[in-house]
């Protein structure tokens, strides 16, 4: 029995590509600073939070995270 029986497909070429529209976030081009894709100023260059959008902090810093890891470092001491 050869491959194309056993899959339905005789090579990585035959499947069918799939084209993203901008509802997918793909219609903005690369940040040169970031590496992300937006529509507006990067929040990297300007120093603010991406999470919130407030200067002074990070998004890994940022209040408004609500994981349980983050409340759970507050009981570890070295």
């Amino acid at each position: 029995m050869d491959a194309t029986r056993e899959t339905g497909v005789s090579s990585p070429t035959d499947l069918p590509i799939l084209s993203r529209g901008p509802s997918e976030g793909y219609s903005y081009p690369v940040c040169t600073t970031c590496g992300r894709r937006h529509p507006r100023e990067c929040r990297r260059a300007a120093g603010t939070c991406f999470k919130c959008g407030q200067a002074g902090h990070l998004q890994k810093d940022c209040k408004k995270n609500t994981t349980a890891s983050t409340s759970g470092q507050a009981d570890k001491k070295p």
